[in-house]
């Protein structure tokens, strides 16, 4: 017993410990090849993706100014405002509306990454002109009444400054198309010596 014991033959603590580390980095080079792969194919599939989207915002832009609304006399340009990341105009398609498209570039998104905001208008009347409701003095209120925005906003930059609040003054503006900068109204406020915060509701994204 103890002659056919002494004859059997195994592996050394040194063979298994370099068979495991022969294994281990077999292993580690295999995953890091799949984890390249996948964050390979992740990119690629989000490239794809912003391709499409890209793609799909050109053609329906094109599509709308091909099909730009018919200058009338009480509205005689087609197109409201035109800069690098903001464009206006009125499109017959699919029906007589204004269209929107703004580009943002500021955080959370980037020159090389942006986000490109789509908001529409519908049943605007190009005569139409902003109204000032009955307001208290800490608090105004205008009635767009389907004006552009760019001349709500004017309207209620000029009367601020005709009569400045005391304190503070919080004006709301409603039934109306923001237009342009709204940094354009601050600074106007802030020549003559008043400190104002703009905003705007965020159309949808498209």
């Amino acid at each position: 017993m103890i002659g056919r014991l002494s004859g059997q033959r195994g592996f050394t603590l040194v063979e298994v410990l370099l068979a495991s580390s022969l294994m281990i980095i077999v292993l580690g080079a295999t995953l890091t090849v799949f984890e390249q792969f996948v964050t390979t194919s992740d990119r690629n599939t989000k490239q794809n993706d912003a391709q499409d989207t890209a793609r799909f915002a050109i053609d329906q832009v094109s599509r709308q100014l091909r099909n730009l609304a018919l200058p009338t006399p009480q509205s005689p340009n087609s197109i409201d405002s035109a800069s690098g990341n903001d464009l206006v105009f009125k499109t017959a398609d699919p029906g007589r509306r204004r269209v929107r498209y703004c580009l943002q570039t500021t955080a959370p998104y980037s020159t090389s990454n942006g986000a490109l905001w789509l908001e529409t208008q519908t049943g605007f009347d190009p005569k139409a002109l902003p109204r000032l409701i009955p307001y208290e003095p800490g608090f105004e209120r205008w009635d767009g009444n389907g004006a552009i925005g760019y001349l709500v906003m004017q309207a209620a930059v000029l009367h601020t400054l005709e009569a400045p609040p005391e304190r503070a003054r919080l004006i709301v503006c409603d039934r109306t198309f923001p237009t342009g900068m709204l940094g354009y109204y601050a600074r106007q406020l802030a020549m003559r010596g008043l400190v104002a915060l703009v905003t705007a509701t965020s159309p949808a994204r498209l």
